[in-house]
């Protein structure tokens, strides 16, 4: 999930991956697809997606996902979930 903060506040107590602060003058053009994620990277360097549903995954999550589309998949102990936690997607 995506979360905006004041760059002053700590972090959500789950948060996972941050990215630098930004204004939101600068992260308005960039809308809240490719463009954001690619522009945008998190504090450790890594890029990330986002899916229709402001689901962060890191790139590495997401062509792990498109390789391996399936619950246990999902659930593989060797999946590389940066919180250790498959993502929650939306029902279809």
């Amino acid at each position: 999930m995506t979360r905006f903060r004041k760059a002053e506040d700590s972090p959500h107590e789950h948060t996972g991956l941050t990215t630098e602060p930004r204004r939101g003058r600068e992260l308005k053009p960039l809308g809240r697809g490719q463009r954001l994620s690619l522009n945008v990277p998190t504090t450790d360097g890594r890029l990330f997606v986002l899916d229709p549903h402001d689901i962060w995954m890191t790139k590495g999550e997401a062509e792990y996902w498109r390789a391996n589309r399936s619950q246990a998949a999902l659930e593989n102990p060797e999946a590389p979930w940066v919180n250790h936690l498959p993502p929650r997607f939306a029902p279809k």
